[in-house]
């Protein structure tokens, strides 16, 4: 009888163990991937989000690597600026985000976009210098982030 309640104590230790490191992963995951603790929609995930940049602005996200920063005037009529955006960030006049060229590879070399909010014109630079001279050009003091950073929704 003794051997049965030390191996059912060990069953028991090793069920704690591991329930307390399931949610002490899923703790740390939450931080990796959420550092700033955004809103995350019920049934949002990495692969499946949209986060809103206001009325017209938006990023869909359909997987890790296929992001599409789109403006959609509700009459039917869009835009799409990029289906491989990387990272993103904005401001009341300006959108400025960075793009894989080949969406499908994680080290893909980056290109660079900045999109007038009020006009939808875009445009579009080959290297982080000439980028952030851009920036600098129009008066943007916005660094990108990553899409992780932002609330998100179905």
């Amino acid at each position: 009888m003794k051997k049965f309640k030390s191996h059912s104590h060990k069953i028991s230790v090793f069920i704690v163990i591991g329930i307390t490191s399931f949610f002490i992963w899923n703790t740390l995951m939450e931080y990796k991937y959420n550092p700033n603790n955004s809103y995350r929609e019920h049934g949002t995930s990495m692969t499946a989000h949209q986060i809103r940049i206001d009325d017209y602005y938006t990023v869909e996200s359909m997987s890790h690597y296929y992001s599409i920063l789109r403006y959609d005037s509700h009459d039917g009529n869009y835009i799409d600026y990029t289906d491989a955006l990387h990272m993103v960030n904005w401001n009341e006049h300006y959108i400025v985000a960075s793009c894989r060229l080949d969406q499908l590879s994680s080290s893909s070399q980056l290109y660079y976009l900045i999109v007038d909010r009020d006009t939808q014109n875009v445009k579009r630079y080959d290297s982080i210098g000439a980028f952030e001279e851009g920036k600098n050009e129009k008066n943007i003091d916005i660094e990108l982030k990553k899409k992780q950073e932002f609330d998100w929704y179905l």
